[in-house]
C-alpha cells in the first residue's frame, strides 16, 4: 500500500476496532477465523510506523462482525469503486422513486398502474 493509503487505513482500522472495543472485536475475529487474535495485536495492526499489517483474507469477516464496510470499500480499485458509488446511487434514487410514486398516488387517490 502507498504510504497515504496505509495511514488512512490504520486510521480507519482503528475507528473499526472502536466500533466495539478491540477486545470484543478480537474475540469474535477469533471466534470467525478460528485463529488467535488478540486486543494486542489489534492494537499493533492500527499503530502507525510499524511493519506489521492487518491480513487482507481478514477485512470481509471484519466488516461483517462490525457492519462497517468503508475498509473493503477503501482498498477498492478505481473502477470498482466507482461502480460502488453508481450502485450506492442507484439504490438511492430508487428510493425516492418510490417515495416519489407514493406521493403521486396519494394525490391522485388511487393507486398508479405502472405499464
Amino acid at each position: 500500500m502507498a504510504p497515504n493509503i496505509d495511514k488512512e487505513f490504520r486510521d480507519q482500522l482503528a475507528e473499526v476496532f472502536a466500533l466495539l472495543g478491540r477486545k470484543e472485536t478480537a474475540a469474535r475475529l477469533q471466534a470467525r477465523l478460528g485463529t488467535k487474535v488478540t486486543k494486542g495485536m489489534l492494537d499493533d495492526f492500527a499503530r502507525h510506523g510499524r511493519t506489521v499489517r492487518f491480513p487482507p483474507t481478514w477485512i470481509g469477516p471484519l466488516c461483517d462482525i462490525t457492519g462497517d464496510h468503508r475498509l473493503a470499500e477503501l482498498i477498492l480499485p478505481g473502477n470498482l469503486r466507482e461502480t460502488l458509488d453508481l450502485g450506492k446511487h442507484v439504490r438511492a434514487a430508487a428510493g425516492s422513486l418510490k417515495a416519489a410514486y407514493q406521493i403521486v398516488e396519494r394525490l391522485e387517490g388511487s393507486p398508479r398502474r405502472r405499464k
